[in-house]
C-alpha cells in the first residue's frame, strides 16, 4: 500500500498512477490524504482490472481535470485503455465532499 498524507502537487501530469503495462501485475492500492492539487491533469489513475483502489480523503483542488482515471491493465507494455473515471464503490473510492474546489 502507498500513502500519500499532506502532500502539495503543482502543473503535473498524474500525482499517482498505477503501473498500466508493466510485465508483472497485481493489485497496487493507494490511499491520499490532505492533498493540495493545483493545474494538473489526474489525482490518481488506476487498473480496474487488477483490483486497483484508490482512496482519496480530504483534497482540494484547483484547475484538476479528474480526480480518479480508470484503466484496463496489461501485461505486455501496450498503452492502457482509459475506461472511465469519478467515484464508485469499488475502485475510486471518494465522495464528492471528499473534494474542495477552490
Amino acid at each position: 500500500m502507498m500513502i500519500l498524507d499532506q502532500f502539495y502537487a503543482e502543473n503535473f501530469g498524474k500525482v499517482y498512477r498505477s503501473c498500466g503495462n508493466c510485465g508483472t501485475q497485481f493489485k497496487r492500492i493507494v490511499q491520499i490524504n490532505d492533498l493540495w492539487a493545483v493545474n494538473g491533469d489526474v489525482v490518481a489513475g488506476i487498473n480496474t482490472n487488477f483490483g486497483d483502489t484508490a482512496t482519496i480523503r480530504t483534497t482540494q483542488v484547483d484547475g484538476v481535470d479528474d480526480i480518479c482515471v480508470k484503466y484496463t491493465g496489461n501485461s505486455n507494455g501496450a498503452e492502457p485503455v482509459e475506461i472511465g473515471s469519478g467515484p464508485d464503490t469499488k475502485n475510486c473510492l471518494y465522495s464528492t465532499s471528499d473534494i474542495k474546489q477552490l
